[in-house]
């Protein structure tokens, strides 16, 4: 398996994220190392902003803020999620859809639309996640609690302290409800 080389603080928060929302942490690693590098600085020229390049637009259905590191990697998981769904549990699909927009999946009949950004993409993800064949959604992801860096072990600060408020929810359970 190639390694993905992420920060320590990044696979932590992948961790919690992937309890929270039962999606293998290698998945989520392989989508953020491969839409940012685990950049958070990154903005695509569609507006796609930090490490899993969320848009405005979908951080807000579940009223998150995309330039907020643990925000924007639970968006994108969430959305991920929400996509695997539409597509039944079809992980190449599901990839296609977060890279070019689930609706552009359906317009071409349910297949990866034939862009090659996109059919890259969903190649080099596969790849990175270890697997070419198709994730279904009944596997689950088991972690033990050990392995989780819950908020305090995280030194973030804020201003305004929204930051380690978020992090205190998700850590002890609390998930964006999807509208």
């Amino acid at each position: 398996m190639m390694p993905i080389n992420l920060n320590a603080k990044d696979i932590q928060i992948i961790k919690v994220v992937a309890i929270k929302t039962r999606l293998p942490p290698r998945l989520l690693e392989s989508v953020m190392k491969i839409e940012s590098g685990g950049r958070m600085k990154i903005v695509s020229n569609a507006g796609a902003i930090g490490a899993m390049q969320i848009l405005k637009s979908t951080a807000a259905i579940w009223n998150l803020n995309p330039r907020i590191r643990y925000q924007n990697i639970l968006c994108g998981a969430l959305w991920l999620k929400d996509i695997l769904h539409m597509f039944n549990g079809n992980l190449k699909l599901a990839l296609a859809g977060y890279n070019s927009g689930p609706n552009t999946v359906k317009n071409f009949g349910y297949k990866i639309p034939p862009y090659t950004e996109t059919i890259n993409y969903v190649h080099n993800v596969l790849t990175l996640f270890g697997r070419k064949t198709v994730y279904k959604q009944k596997k689950q992801v088991h972690l033990k609690v050990s392995e989780v860096a819950f908020y305090n072990k995280f030194d973030i600060k804020s201003k305004d302290g929204v930051e380690e408020k978020f992090f205190k929810e998700v850590s002890l359970g609390a998930l964006p409800q999807t509208p």
